[in-house]
Order: structure tokens, then C-alpha cells, then sequence
């Protein structure tokens, strides 16, 4: 038997990490322990294509169930854009705990759930079920994950070590930085830009003629509206180019 409950929701610093984590506590029978390498390696083969378990010294007890269930809930959360990296295990003095981060508490606490029902479960788990209740998750994580823009940010903020958090549950809103000095972004649009800047912005022609008027450099453009227009669109372009529609990323 696997007993998971959720102990607690970290938005900043806490005393496990220096992020958001979601807390759980963690209790594994002396049964399910006598079986519980098996049960992993056989998860482990069915997620070979994206799950590399944690590597375990000397015989398999609570901890080891502990950290193989936030590794495998980290790499599910990360498979889709995630970036997420604390996956931690602690000893308590009646239990262990497992902090793991977040960008939505529920998803991050969904995916410990599920790492603990597909191991507890997998001996009499079909292969389709399986895969079914990864789909649903990752389904999920692929509204909630950050999207291209905010991970350059992101990715930017883990290199030199700033604090991020996603600033509204559920929005495409990201916050770098902690108190006075922190700055808020839509995706990667800082909150300072002007309302006129936004919906330049959102024509690609029009931000290409107001670069032009200012005398910055631009790339060759031209706009396509049939297909019939390609053959000349690739001559004046050239290669490489990119293909984008005018008013949306």
C-alpha cells in the first residue's frame, strides 16, 4: 500500500527549497516494499522513451519508493515544456516527505498522485491504461506548462540564479524576482510596455514599417495571402527564412 496526502503548498522560499514546491507526506507498507523493485523497473520500461529512475544504493526501502515517485513526477511534468528541477525527498520522524515544484500546485500534486497509482497499480495495468492516464496528464501540462516565450525567461533566470514564479495561477503572467525589485511579464512582454506598443505589436507588417521608418535593420519580408504567392514570396526572401502568421506567434 502507497499513502500519499498532501501536506502543504510553498509559493517562495520555504524550508525545503528556495521555490514553490508542493509537500507531501509519504507512507509506503512493509508489503509493497518487499515488492517495490520489481514494480519500479517495471515502470521504468514502460517510460523508457522520457524516464531515467534515480539510482538506488542497498536494499529498497520507503526513501527509494519516495524518490522514484518525485523523479518520475518531475520528468512527467517536464516532458512537455516544463523546466521544473526540485524533486526532493526528506526523512521525518514518522514519515517521508516529497517536495516537488510547480507551476500549478494541483498538477504538480496530480502528478505525484499518478506516479504513486501507476506503480501501486502496475502489475495489473494494461498497456493502454497506462498510456491513457499519461495522455490525460500530459494533456494538462500542456495548457498549464510556460509556453516558448516565458521558458527563454525562464531559462535565462535558472542560468543566474533568480527566482521565478508563474504570478497568477492559471495565466500567462511570470514573475522574476522577489519584493521591490521583481518584474512582472506576459509571457515575454514586460508590464511597462505601452498599450500602443502591444498592438504594433500584433502586426508583423506594420512593426516592420515603423523599424523601417526608424532606420532599423529588418529582414526581407514579404506578405503571402495565396498560395499561388510562395514561388515569388521564396525569391524575394531567400533561404533560410520563416514562415509566420501576421497577427499571432
Amino acid at each position: 500500500m502507497i499513502d500519499l496526502r498532501h501536506l502543504a503548498t510553498y509559493f517562495g522560499p520555504n524550508p525545503y527549497a528556495s521555490g514553490p514546491v508542493v509537500v507531501a507526506s509519504l507512507r509506503v507498507s512493509a508489503g509493497f516494499i518487499a515488492e517495490a523493485a520489481e514494480k519500479m523497473t517495471r515502470v521504468s520500461q514502460a517510460c523508457a522513451a522520457w524516464f531515467a529512475p534515480p539510482a538506488t544504493e542497498g536494499p529498497v526501502d520507503e526513501a527509494a519508493v519516495g524518490r522514484f515517485i518525485a523523479h518520475w513526477a518531475l520528468a512527467a511534468l517536464n516532458e512537455f515544456g516544463g523546466g521544473l528541477t526540485t524533486a526532493l525527498v526528506i526523512r521525518a520522524t514518522d514519515d517521508i516527505r516529497v517536495a516537488l515544484g510547480f507551476y500549478h500546485p494541483k498538477l504538480s500534486f496530480d502528478a505525484l498522485a499518478l506516479a504513486a497509482q501507476l506503480l501501486a497499480d502496475v502489475d495489473r495495468l494494461p498497456a493502454s491504461g497506462f498510456a491513457e492516464a499519461l495522455q490525460r496528464f500530459w494533456q494538462a501540462c500542456q495548457t498549464i506548462n510556460p509556453d516558448y516565450q516565458a521558458q527563454f525567461l525562464i531559462d535565462y533566470a535558472r542560468k543566474h540564479d533568480l527566482p521565478y514564479r508563474r504570478h497568477v495561477p492559471g495565466t500567462r503572467l511570470w514573475q522574476f524576482g522577489w519584493g521591490g525589485r521583481s518584474e512582472i511579464f506576459f509571457e515575454s512582454s514586460p508590464m511597462g510596455d505601452s498599450a500602443r506598443g502591444q498592438s504594433w505589436a500584433r502586426d508583423k507588417a506594420l512593426s516592420k514599417e515603423i523599424f523601417r521608418a526608424l532606420g532599423v535593420p529588418t529582414a526581407p519580408s514579404m506578405i503571402v495571402r495565396s498560395e499561388a504567392e510562395l514561388e515569388q514570396a521564396a525569391r524575394t526572401v531567400g533561404f533560410p527564412c520563416v514562415t509566420k502568421p501576421l497577427d499571432r506567434g
